[in-house]
């Protein structure tokens, strides 16, 4: 006489459970991917952005230079900026950076004593990232 498997039910279930909140987590990452990609805006309207963040901080821009890759399906910007600043400055665009542009990261930083011509100020060489989406692009 066979008996009932009274275990795949329940077995199903979770397993069903758990494929759900791993598709959740899924679209709960591509959501956040997507949203903290850039659109696709002009280069010179980024390279503006991020001199004008770097300038509201309080770092004296003396040289920006952009740079373009492709990864994938997406476009990466670098903007690389060359200045001087004092540290409160400094820690003030990394603060803004991370709490009000999670679409920019810093790439590269290098920070040095600005000699003569920094007047107590800090030498930086930093380079800004940006993802942003290409045109034609899928989602």
């Amino acid at each position: 006489m066979l008996k009932q498997n009274t275990y795949e039910t329940a077995w199903l279930d979770s397993t069903q459970a758990s494929l759900n909140a791993q598709v959740a987590a899924l679209r709960e990452f591509k959501a956040s991917r997507n949203s903290a990609l850039s659109p696709d805006s002009g280069l010179q309207s980024t390279i503006d952005r991020v001199r004008g963040l770097a300038q509201q901080c309080g770092i004296e821009i003396i040289k920006t230079t952009p740079v373009l890759t492709r990864v994938d399906s997406l476009r990466l910007v670098k903007v690389r900026l060359e200045g001087l600043t004092k540290y409160p400055g400094l820690m003030a665009f990394f603060e803004s950076l991370h709490s009000k542009h999670p679409d920019l990261f810093i790439d590269e930083i290098s920070v040095k004593q600005g000699g003569e011509r920094g007047d107590g100020r800090l030498e930086t060489h930093l380079s800004v990232g940006l993802y942003q989406k290409r045109r034609g692009s899928g989602p």
